[in-house]
């Protein structure tokens, strides 16, 4: 990995959060708030592997922990196993365009489970299948939406570092 394409991913990440933290979950949307660094996470861990995807998914989540206000350790733990997971994808033979998206839902689908198993096993009584459904629901539509912009956006950045992707 060169060192312009790691600073690429650094930027990124920082910006998908500042993005998120600042302006998305600020909006007044109905459900849970738009998952942008999930997006990107997915987006690079499709191009690059499981390890990029795992060491960008814990550093991300170690960053949204620090300026949400969960414990620290919750969301790297859950952004690490999404990053690997989505780059277990990553070059595959003929890969369609569609991948990635297809991709980024089972990871929101994800997410959004193990967050609310989480919180169950810490005893948060608000957790209830209803308030499940609402986030799963909003999560998959924002996240859809978002990665109609930001995939193809995020393969033309990359399209210039070490490897080529084909993120559309």
């Amino acid at each position: 990995m060169t060192v312009r394409r790691l600073l690429l991913l650094a930027a990124s990440v920082l910006t998908a959060l500042l993005l998120q933290t600042a302006l998305l979950s600020r909006l007044p949307l109905p459900g849970a708030r738009p998952p942008l660094v999930l997006v990107i996470l997915v987006g690079l861990a499709v191009v690059d592997g499981p390890l990029v995807g795992a060491l960008v998914g814990f550093a991300a989540g170690l960053l949204l922990d620090a300026t949400s206000g969960l414990a620290l350790g919750r969301s790297a733990l859950v952004l690490t196993v999404a990053g690997y997971l989505a780059g277990t994808f990553a070059d595959r033979p003929g890969r369609s365009w569609v991948l990635p998206h297809a991709v980024l839902a089972l990871a929101v689908a994800a997410v959004v489970t193990i967050f609310a198993g989480e919180a169950l096993l810490l005893g948060d009584r608000g957790v209830t299948m209803g308030a499940y459904g609402r986030s799963l629901g909003s999560a998959l539509a924002y996240s859809g939406l978002l990665g109609l912009v930001v995939l193809p956006g995020l393969a033309a950045l990359l399209r210039g570092t070490s490897r080529v992707p084909s993120l559309r």
